[in-house]
């Protein structure tokens, strides 16, 4: 959905803040009442411009080539001796 420029609204949990930036890129609703006033605010420029930084964080950083990339560096160092954690 973020790579198609749709805004998303999740609950809290650990790790978000490494995928997303809360509030720049993606809301988060702590209880429903949160979801029904982030649903029921009007602001489209807000929701766009969340919904575009959201978009550019998945292109440029989980798309395919990116993963790609990654799996190829892990199996590199792996065959060097090292392993590393991939994000």
């Amino acid at each position: 959905a973020m790579a198609c420029g749709t805004p998303l609204i999740s609950d809290a949990w650990d790790g978000l803040d490494a995928v997303l930036a809360p509030g720049r890129e993606i809301r988060v609703a702590e209880s429903a009442e949160a979801v029904l006033a982030i649903l029921g605010d009007r602001d489209e420029a807000a929701r766009q411009a969340l919904a575009q930084a959201a978009r550019a964080r998945v292109l440029a950083r989980h798309s395919a080539a990116c993963r790609a990339a990654e799996l190829e560096a892990a199996l590199s160092e792996a065959g060097a001796g090292r392993v590393r954690a991939v994000p």
